[in-house]
């Protein structure tokens, strides 16, 4: 019994001191300026402000927030390619059903 008692206690430290340094994150996070957003997108480092600027002639470079804008997967397309093959297997399908059932005893006599 005495094992488990200590066991309990050593527990009871550890999540003690774990809620103490919970507090001091979320005092530190409060205190900081909340200008500051953290960095999600990094920049480039070989290339400079004027490197991603985009010329109003030219559209090959990508303006600063065209370039730290995260790349969207094209899930409508997929989705419309995915639709119309569906479509086009279930048009197949009862063609074929159409040509066992009346087609094909025709072409058997």
């Amino acid at each position: 019994m005495d094992d488990s008692l200590e066991e309990l206690k050593r527990q009871r430290a550890l999540i003690q001191q774990h809620i103490e340094w919970l507090d001091t994150e979320i005092v530190k996070l409060e205190t900081a300026p909340s200008e500051e957003a953290p960095e999600i997108y990094e920049k480039p480092e070989s290339t400079s402000d004027e490197d991603l600027a985009v010329d109003s002639n030219s559209k090959s470079k990508p303006s600063i927030a065209e370039a730290m804008m995260p790349k969207e997967p094209q899930v409508y397309g997929d989705v419309k390619v995915a639709q119309i093959g569906c479509i086009a297997f279930f048009v197949l399908g009862i063609a074929g059903f159409l040509f066992f059932l009346f087609g094909l005893p025709y072409l058997l006599d």
